[in-house]
């Protein structure tokens, strides 16, 4: 296979503020070999009026409001290609974005893998961008599905699918509004080999008027999806990974427990009670501890929100400590975060190791940097870390 027609699927539901950004993107893609459906979702915007001004470069289809669910899976009945790329009305593509993924599987060899990218996540209006770095956990483990799927490593419209897949696997659950992306990737994906691409290759507006942001349903929905995948990594080779089940559970437990996601939480917590710690655990403690320390005039975590609580528990739980928390919000300043006091940026010393903890880490490296502090990063370079770590059953409130 050299060159195989590629569909995109851009589904839309009064989307006239950003679609043609969309659409463009896709017509400006340096691979040639595309077709692009527009499927507008019972639109009551000037979404028509704005896809059919394409004239004969799209595919444009028409129906009753039904979910983007609906959407995705009446183009996939009708698109052409061999291969599904999801494109959002709201966000846009790299020119290289099918390119580069054509050329992931030409280099790999394997045509019936599924591939995904990096994606940068801009805030809008204000345009500030965070980039999902996943080569931070290295190539073997980001390119096992089922480990891609439940780290959350996966923004879909990065995804370039062979449609064997949904023949294989089905469409898109209709019955579920917001969640049905990663229902979809854990069934496709929890048994198959991913093949990555360390770039880039879609931006992903973030704004009020997503689904995420104004469905009240969001968080019980995604609690429901959750537990059920939890439940299905039992089967899905977790072992033969080289991750073993007590450091990944580990890891999943800090994420889920400060979401609130009681149901997933006890998943986890029933999990790890019937696992033995690992024999090295309290050498790989050691090792973190001095690698995290090792050459600063102490050890801080910037950002006293959810993440950096996360974050704070993570390292408690393996029984490292850290000497403070700063924030820029003066309200916080003289309290403490569980128990570690929290500091003005003007109290903590110029040479302090600082960990940013907050999705748009880079922008406020970019502020603290110019301050003269001298040690600064985000704390994503230290997930990897964290996952192979154990915890400390008796240092984990929850597991008490």
């Amino acid at each position: 296979m050299q060159d195989p027609l590629v569909s995109i699927v851009i589904p839309v539901y009064n989307g006239s503020n950003f679609m043609r950004e969309a659409i463009d993107s896709a017509l400006a893609q340096t691979y040639s070999n595309i077709e692009i459906l527009v499927v507008n979702d019972g639109s009551t915007d000037d979404t028509r009026e704005i896809a059919l001004s394409y004239g004969d470069k799209i595919r444009y289809f028409e129906k009753e409001n039904g979910g983007v669910a609906t959407a995705l899976n009446l183009a996939i009945r009708e698109m052409k290609g061999a291969y599904f790329s999801w494109l959002s009305h709201d966000d846009w593509y790299a020119p290289d974005k099918i390119e580069a993924e054509v050329d992931a599987l030409r280099d790999c060899g394997d045509w019936n893998r599924a591939v995904f990218s990096d994606c940068d996540f801009v805030r809008y209006p204000s345009g500030t961008r965070y980039r999902m770095k996943n080569l931070r956990f290295g190539r073997n483990l980001v390119e096992t599905g089922w480990f891609a799927v439940a780290m959350g490593l996966i923004s879909g419209c990065t995804l370039l699918i062979p449609k064997s897949y949904f023949e294989e696997f089905g469409g898109f659950d209709e019955r579920v509004r917001a969640v049905n992306d990663y229902e979809q990737w854990f069934r496709m994906f929890k048994n198959q080999k991913l093949a990555y691409v360390d770039k880039s290759l879609v931006g992903s507006r973030v704004h009020e008027k997503q689904v995420t942001a104004t469905y009240a349903g969001m968080s019980a929905e995604e609690e429901q999806l959750w537990t059920w995948i939890l439940e299905g990594l039992q089967d899905a080779g977790v072992k033969r990974s080289g991750v073993s089940p007590y450091l990944l559970y580990s890891t999943l437990l800090s994420r889920f427990s400060f979401k609130g996601w009681h149901r997933a939480e006890q998943v986890l917590v029933n999990a790890l009670q019937k696992l033995e710690e690992p024999a090295d655990g309290e050498a790989l403690r050691e090792q973190l501890r001095r690698k995290l320390h090792s050459g600063a005039a102490g050890t801080y975590i910037y950002c006293a929100g959810r993440i950096g609580r996360r974050f704070l528990a993570s390292l408690r739980w393996r029984g490292i400590p850290v000497d403070g928390v700063s924030d820029s919000n003066p309200k916080v300043w003289g309290t403490s975060l569980d128990g570690v006091p929290c500091l003005s940026p003007a109290e903590l010393p110029k040479d302090a190791h600082i960990i940013v903890t907050n999705l748009y880490a880079d922008e406020i490296l970019a502020q603290l940097q110019p301050q003269g502090f001298t040690h600064v990063e985000s704390y994503a370079v230290w997930e990897h870390d964290l996952l192979m770590t154990p915890i400390k059953k008796e240092l984990c409130e929850v597991l008490q």
